[in-house]
């Protein structure tokens, strides 16, 4: 619903937060969503697996409004692997790649939806927002080992996952809240708290076999390493400040003059094996000839979530004004630049601070944008005007489209909650941000 629209040929227009009858808003508390997008295969995947023998409740919420079928959680659809998909024709609980029923309602409207996947005995059960979706049977162990996609084959999810939680048999293995920066590689398990660093900040060594560095070669008699470091009682560690996935790693196992085999690879997460009492960091890097590096550990082996194919730009710090997480009341895109997290449809060009369309009608979409029943000012700049169509999506509200190149304000009452710019002929361009300032809260 549009509120009132107008052109502003100045300064953007400002807005200030109150609430009925002019009583304070509640106190400000943020939290970041990451935008997935499926075309550049985004996703995360936990550190290891999770496999649930007995009763189990999986808990979280997903936004999106893509068509094509995707997976919210996976395990595969091998041997006891565990889905929730989405689809048009509704969600489904799917295991090992069998497909069961589905919801009545798809779940495709932008909005963020709430699921909980539960297990008694034999009998699971699906709950969208609350309602009972359907019912199945599955007697064998259950395996979770990615969100936003399938495990094996695709299937990417557009849009969001959060507030990912499982039970196992009553008892708590992941609580991850998915609210971490996007330099944050490792989202983290509020199950396996991690320590201060081991390494008391003094500089690794690194792989040196003669005049070439190499990640492989840990017993050459030239090899430069770490001091051996403690770790008894101690179940997963967790590397940081690295930047290359010449992370390398070595336990000892009776003692400090034995080792297992080493083992290197892109994932910060490392699982403690039994025995080992020491453990000891290399990294092989071509131009940091004494790079630093840390290393926290933790006495948990429950899993994190790893980031995968995620540019830091794709998560956004959002604002909670009421009783939703779905506002960002301040700015809600920046610059339209490479690095925004609008998700392109059809022929669109994101660079140079400026979105150009392409032929026919295309749109950049953004979710988790709006709360319904408020009122908002958004404004945002043509800056060339081919016409007849460009603006604000009328999914959003109606009125919204632009009518000449220029600054244009709205403020309006939005019907969904996702943000959606649309085109329907060639060449209409669009630079500037997407501002939005609350003026009420419902």
């Amino acid at each position: 619903m549009l509120i009132k629209g107008h052109r502003v040929g100045g300064a953007k227009a400002r807005g200030h937060i109150v609430g009925f009858g002019g009583i304070p808003v509640p106190p400000v508390v943020q939290r970041y969503f990451s935008q997935l997008n499926a075309a550049a295969g985004m996703y995360y995947s936990l550190s290891k697996a999770i496999t649930l023998n007995g009763d189990f409740k999986i808990r979280g919420k997903f936004a999106t409004l893509r068509t094509t079928g995707q997976f919210i959680f996976s395990g595969g659809a091998g041997a006891n692997g565990l889905e929730l998909y989405s689809t048009t024709n509704g969600c489904g609980v799917w295991y090992e790649g069998s497909s069961g029923s589905v919801s009545s309602d798809p779940m495709l409207d932008g909005k963020q939806h709430s699921y909980l996947v539960e297990r008694v005995g034999t009998t699971v059960t699906l709950h969208i927002d609350g309602n009972l979706e359907l019912t199945r049977t599955i007697a064998g162990p259950c395996i979770i080992s990615h969100l936003g996609r399938r495990a094996t084959g695709g299937f990417y999810l557009t849009g969001t996952v959060s507030d990912f939680e499982v039970e196992d048999a009553g008892v708590p293995v992941v609580d991850i809240a998915i609210s971490e920066p996007g330099t944050e590689a490792v989202l983290h398990n509020t199950l396996t708290p991690f320590g201060t660093d081991l390494f008391s900040g003094y500089v690794n060594g690194y792989i040196d076999a003669g005049t070439t560095r190499t990640d492989t070669n840990l017993n050459s008699p030239t090899t430069r390493s770490t001091t051996w470091i403690p770790v008894a009682g101690l179940k997963t560690l967790l590397a940081t400040r690295i930047n290359s996935s010449r992370f390398m790693y070595q336990f000892s196992l009776d003692d400090v003059t034995t080792a297992e085999v080493s083992k290197a690879g892109l994932s910060p997460v490392v699982e403690v094996p039994a025995g080992a009492t020491h453990f000891r960091a290399y990294y092989a890097h071509s131009s940091d000839v004494n790079p630093s590096i840390g290393v926290l550990g933790s006495v948990s082996d429950k899993p994190v979530l790893r980031r995968i194919n995620q540019p830091v730009t794709v998560t956004k710090l959002f604002t909670k004004i009421d009783i939703g997480w779905l506002s960002a009341n301040t700015v809600l895109s920046g610059a339209f630049d490479d690095a925004t997290p609008w998700i392109e449809t059809g022929d669109t060009t994101i660079a140079g601070s400026e979105l150009t369309f392409g032929s026919g009608t295309t749109y950049v979409t953004q979710f988790n944008v709006f709360d319904l029943g408020n009122i908002y000012r958004v404004s945002y700049n043509i800056t060339d005007f081919i016409g007849p169509t460009v603006g604000l999506s009328s999914s959003i509200a109606s009125g919204c489209y632009a009518s000449e190149a220029g600054l244009h304000t709205f403020d309006i009452q939005p019907l969904v909650t996702y943000a959606r710019m649309v085109s329907t002929t060639s060449g209409n361009k669009m630079s500037g941000i997407l501002a939005q300032q609350l003026l009420k809260v419902a």
